[in-house]
């Protein structure tokens, strides 16, 4: 279930998935296990019933919608928070990229001709998705190193059904991050794709 539905990326993400999917359904059971000691006039295997209502169905009638209801409103700002958000990079050439970004409060590079806010990938993200045959050169200092990281045009970045279009992509021979992520979004993302 969990390589299904989240992939994986490396062994540490898979066991970090692993691990919550494993406490959540402990929590899970310890609360139909409370349920079943405080209300359970008649067992039927994992059905607990009272008053010939079962216990099991009346919690997930009621409880399932809240839960739908808040995970939906809080989707947003709870991956904010956690900084990792799902991208879509759309290029020139009609090809796109969906990958995992890490919003990166220390990544302030901007282009200081276009003003384009520069988002950072690994290299080997982009095999057969993009040629990086003309890149652009911008500029760039950090606290013990100057220099110039090659830039490519994108035609769109998309995050949570929003699009920009003044984003360029720099590409770093490094890898950037592990845990599932594969690049570093710029901090402006904060405010140019949260929407309350």
């Amino acid at each position: 279930m969990i390589s299904i539905t989240f992939g994986i990326k490396d062994k540490k993400y898979l066991i970090n998935n692993m691990a919550y999917f494993y406490m959540t359904s402990v929590v899970l059971g310890g609360f139909l296990y409370f349920l079943n000691l405080s209300f359970r006039e008649n067992v039927s295997g994992l059905m607990f019933v009272y008053d010939d209502v079962s216990i099991n169905y009346l919690f997930l009638v009621i409880i399932s919608p809240i839960i739908l209801y808040i995970y939906y409103k809080q989707r947003r700002e709870v991956s904010f928070y956690n900084k990792i958000v799902p991208v879509t990079f759309s290029f020139y050439n009609g090809k796109t990229l969906k990958i995992n970004g890490f919003i990166d409060t220390g990544n302030k590079l901007i282009d200081p001709i276009t003003k384009k806010k520069i988002v950072l990938i690994n290299k080997k993200k982009l095999k057969g998705i993009v040629s990086i045959r003309s890149p652009m050169y911008v500029p760039y200092n950090t606290l013990n190193h100057h220099g110039l990281i090659k830039c490519i045009k994108l035609s769109s970045i998309e995050i949570f059904g929003i699009k920009k279009s003044d984003y360029l992509l720099g590409v770093s021979e490094d890898d950037l991050l592990n845990d599932g992520v594969d690049c570093l979004l710029n901090f402006k993302c904060l405010e140019d794709f949260y929407v309350k």
